[in-house]
């Protein structure tokens, strides 16, 4: 049975991650997991403290996502308005992207997005080229970096999942 439920969550883990790069809240299947785990053993295994505490950690890193982008635009000197120009064209691009391209339109959409709307915010600023492209860079960048913590997130969650069910 030890075997079984492995590849199950190996399953759920691998699924949640590949979804979190297209852009699609993956981690919270990892929430659902443990949720329905614990349901399904009358919380023998995972408790409703643990769902709990999954589900927090994944809110938490979904607003991390969220705003990570504009949050490394304005570290490399980006104005707020360039920011939040950021997060909203991160926003915009994810919707348009999944419509017309299938899976990985919303990834390049959110980063074409956050892209353009740094970029036209610090020009219209009156920044150079070059730094209008490095503040949009730095978004790219941060926009990157939240897809990685929340795919390690799920892996970590994962793992955790593992080792409770095989101990």
């Amino acid at each position: 049975m030890e075997i079984i439920a492995t590849i199950l969550i190996a399953l759920v883990t691998l699924v949640s991650t590949v979804v979190v790069w297209l852009s699609l809240p993956g981690t919270f299947f990892m929430a659902g997991l443990v949720l329905l785990w614990g349901l399904f053993s009358g919380f023998a295994t995972f408790t409703i403290n643990h769902f709990i505490t999954v589900l927090v950690a994944v809110l938490l890193l979904e607003g991390i996502e969220f705003l990570l982008g504009g949050f490394t635009a304005k570290i490399s000197g980006a104005s707020n308005r360039s920011a939040w120009l950021g997060i909203v064209g991160g926003l915009v691009g994810t919707f348009l992207g999944a419509a017309l391209f299938v899976l990985i339109g919303a990834l390049v959409g959110l980063l074409t997005g956050s892209y353009l709307g740094v970029y036209w915010g610090e020009k219209q600023r009156g920044r150079s080229h070059r730094a209008a492209a490095g503040a949009a860079l730095a978004t790219l960048l941060g926009n990157m970096a939240a897809k990685l913590l929340k795919s390690s997130a799920a892996v970590v969650i994962g793992v955790w999942m593992i080792r409770m069910v095989t101990t």
